[in-house]
């Protein structure tokens, strides 16, 4: 009869089993843009899931997280608008603060291009530059799809790095996809859509 393994020690095995992976390409930078980031699907399944991950050490070091939205917003507003559905924990304040810290936003209309101009000029802020891979994750109605992605499209894409539009309801089995499926399969592809419907 085995002993159930602890939250930590499951954790633990998945970060070797991921850090043992040369596909896992721990030393990417990877930006993780959230498509309606003030809505209620962002800030109650996308946020979470995301802290989650980073919290349990599961996403890749140089990882980095922008909001996009129509509204004027802060990342502290974004965190207040989250946290009753974070479940921290009182030892993961100082590991909820450094999670929030690789957090910005951008306001913008989803369908004006210098929006969308603005917003590919702050991801090439971030560490990685055009070179880092971009995860667009639509948390928008399905109207606003064809305009969302023609404008990243025209205005978001980089020659040197991986880029995936994602939309699903499924929340937190799509992001384990992309993060431990998709993306180790996808790391020398120049651009990827993928629709899951799990």
């Amino acid at each position: 009869m085995s002993i159930p393994l602890s939250r930590s020690e499951v954790f633990g095995e998945l970060r070797k089993e991921l850090y043992d992976d040369e596909e896992f390409h721990q030393s990417d930078v990877h930006v993780f843009i959230i498509m309606g980031a003030s809505g209620d699907l962002a800030k109650k399944k996308i946020y979470p899931t995301l802290w989650w991950l980073f919290r349990d050490g599961l996403l890749p070091e140089q990882t980095y997280f922008v909001g996009f939205a129509r509204s004027a917003l802060t990342v502290d507003a974004i965190r207040t608008a989250c946290m009753p559905y974070l479940k921290v924990a009182d030892t993961e304040v100082d590991r909820l603060s450094a999670f929030f810290g690789r957090n910005t936003y951008v306001s913008g209309k989803y369908v004006d291009g210098d929006s969308f101009f603005k917003l590919n000029t702050h991801i090439e802020s971030l560490p990685g530059g055009p070179g880092a891979n971009r995860l667009f994750y639509l948390a928008l109605p399905p109207t606003v799809y064809h305009d969302v992605t023609k404008n990243i499209k025209h205005h978001c894409m980089s020659t040197k790095s991986v880029h995936i539009p994602v939309s699903d309801v499924d929340v937190p089995h799509s992001l384990f996809n992309f993060f431990f499926l998709v993306l180790p399969a996808v790391s020398d592809c120049k651009s990827i859509t993928c629709k899951w419907r799990v």
